[in-house]
């Protein structure tokens, strides 16, 4: 059962942790707010805004009095922060450098791990915190981390990715001991007790018991890619965090000679969407998403929970509501596209057309012939009607709008020599034409009889969405890539280029999966795989908004012209919905 929810932040939250001595937690936003909350009620108690962001690691020392955090981005920084014995933050001081995590050691020294790309070590640097004088450094063999977990005596264990697990004295920079090749796969979370009681979860799917070097037990974890351990209650009941949700679990002693043990029993979960949500669309104060699973979840403004549901049979890609609200219409992995009435009765499911391939975007337009354009993963557009005084759809055309392409191709981001899939579609404002956008890297123009009108290239990889409204700096079409840039087209009779965004200042690999237009206003939005939300003035092109807001993949973004709220979906399990402030 959900006890609680606290929107205590605008931004991603990045660090949450408890105090070790004082009834206090702390979080540590994307954008460096550093906030203070008595725990359990999580009143502020106090705030800071550091100078830097992406902050990716924070720690308390052991009297609670100095918090760490440490970020790898934009020359990287070590923020030291002094609390009273209420929690306020007194003074900040900073290190600079890249840090992959930072503790304070017993006897005050700040220790933190360097990590450079590509180098076959990583060094462990040891500094005075009132001066930031480097102390003492030692080289450890092996690349980078994967995680790190500290005790209450000082000694941290640092998990690599040649999943080797080093436990160091964070004083006296002396290894303790050393487990070579305690995993196949990464370790992504370790609870570290005592002197030498580790739990080590593992990204193939295990959890692992170690006392020092000696191995304890093993324990199977069906079906799951855990990245955070915790207790629930010591040594009986763990907490696992995984990409399909949270799940309570009791850890069952079993004294199987076998290797590894079938010993962790689920017993409740904390979760809406189970898996990737893909698919999001919104009414007036109501939002919808989907996921990979077939779950459908509406929201209403205000409420937590959702105030209706229900499951398909196949994966959900796309939705798109009704613009009368009486409606949402949902498109599958599998090539199933449903009507789902949520409000009427207990919910009225019906399974309106079946496609060939799986359906990636469905979009209505808005004139009197009530038609819904489908896009699919091989390449086929599709359009249907609504049948006058019926729910059921017409098919009015099909054609194969992007053809495989043959010859030497840039396949990193698909196959179009097998096939050319469809990401996007768009209705012109007025209904007459239709956009389409491909894995083929272009943006062909269709009228709504299929046939062509203009062919939009100029992106050197796949073009992941498109968007097509008035505005009022006129008719605009917008396209992004996996090339990292969003072009934008005045549209009419002819397309013609007129600005193009980009998004490298972003110092981490991503590619641009989703982009909307504000109907009516002068804003573009679009969405990274890496969980960037970036937002543009088409009348300046002044950067209006760029900040990490999801901790996954962004697989749905749409403005709402009514509310001008934006909303979007990801395969953290999250739907986000902005209010963006003129």
């Amino acid at each position: 059962t959900r006890l609680n929810t606290i929107h205590c932040n605008g931004d991603l939250i990045t660090c949450l942790i408890r105090n070790p001595k004082l009834p206090l937690a702390c979080t540590i936003t994307h954008m460096g707010k550093v906030t203070i909350w008595e725990y359990p009620s999580f009143k502020q108690v106090s705030f800071a805004q550091l100078s830097v962001e992406k902050l990716s690691h924070a720690s308390f020392s052991s009297d609670g009095r100095t918090l760490v955090g440490s970020s790898l981005f934009k020359g990287g920084r070590i923020s030291i922060m002094n609390l009273d014995e209420k929690g306020n933050i007194q003074s900040i001081k900073e290190i600079v450098g890249k840090y992959e995590c930072t503790f304070i050691s017993p006897s005050g020294r700040v220790f933190a791990v360097e990590v450079e790309k590509r180098k076959e070590s990583i060094d462990l640097v040891s500094f005075d915190p009132e001066s930031g004088k480097e102390l003492k450094r030692v080289t450890l063999p092996g690349r980078g981390l994967t995680c790190s977990a500290t005790n209450h005596k000082g000694l941290v264990a640092l998990a690599k990715m040649n999943h080797e697990v080093y436990v160091v004295d964070t004083d006296t920079m002396e290894v303790k001991y050393f487990l070579p090749n305690c995993s196949k796969v990464y370790i992504k979370s370790i609870i570290f007790e005592g002197e030498d009681d580790m739990w080590f979860a593992i990204k193939g799917g295990e959890i692992v018991h170690y006392k020092g070097t000696e191995l304890v037990e093993k324990f199977s974890v069906p079906n799951c890619v855990p990245f955070f351990l915790g207790w629930s209650i010591r040594h009986k009941r763990v907490w696992i965090v995984d990409e399909s949700g949270i799940t309570n679990t009791s850890l069952l002693v079993n004294p199987s000679t076998e290797e590894t043990k079938d010993g962790l029993d689920s017993v409740y979960t904390l979760k809406f969407h189970d898996i990737t949500c893909c698919g999001v669309d919104h009414h007036e104060d109501m939002v919808c998403a989907g996921d990979f699973l077939g779950n459908l979840f509406v929201w209403k403004k205000g409420n937590i929970a959702p105030v209706a549901s229900t499951l398909l049979t196949s994966g959900v890609r796309t939705v798109t509501w009704k613009s009368d609200g009486s409606s949402i219409q949902i498109g599958c992995l599998d090539g199933q596209i449903w009507d789902w009435k949520p409000f009427e009765g207990d919910g009225v499911l019906k399974q309106l057309f079946m496609l060939m391939e799986g359906v990636t975007c469905l979009k209505w337009d808005t004139s009197e012939h009530r038609s819904i354009a489908a896009a699919t993963t091989d390449g086929s557009l599709a359009i249907f009607t609504e049948k006058s005084g019926e729910s059921n759809l017409a098919v009015n055309l099909v054609i194969k709008a992007h053809k495989p392409i043959e010859g030497p191709q840039d396949l990193r981001f698909g196959s179009i020599q097998k096939f050319a899939e469809i990401w996007s579609c768009a209705w012109s404002p007025d209904n007459t034409m239709i956009a389409t956008s491909s894995e083929d890297q272009t943006t062909k123009i269709w009228n709504r009889w299929g046939e062509l009108i203009d062919t939009l290239t100029g992106h050197t990889a796949a073009v992941t969405s498109v968007d097509w409204a008035l505005t009022s700096v006129g008719e605009i079409l917008a396209t992004c890539a996996d090339d990292n840039t969003v072009r934008i087209y005045k549209a009419g009779k002819t397309f013609e280029l007129s600005h193009i965004f980009h998004t490298s200042e972003v110092e981490e690999w991503h590619t641009i999966t989703y982009l909307s237009i504000e109907q009516g206003g002068n804003r573009v939005a679009i969405a990274t795989q890496s969980g960037y939300i970036f937002v543009w003035s088409l009348e300046t092109k002044e950067k209006l908004f760029g900040e990490k807001m999801h901790a996954g993949s962004i697989e749905g973004l749409r403005w709402n012209h009514k509310t001008e709220l934006l909303v979007s979906c990801s395969s953290d399990c999250t739907v986000n919905v902005y209010e963006f402030n003129a």
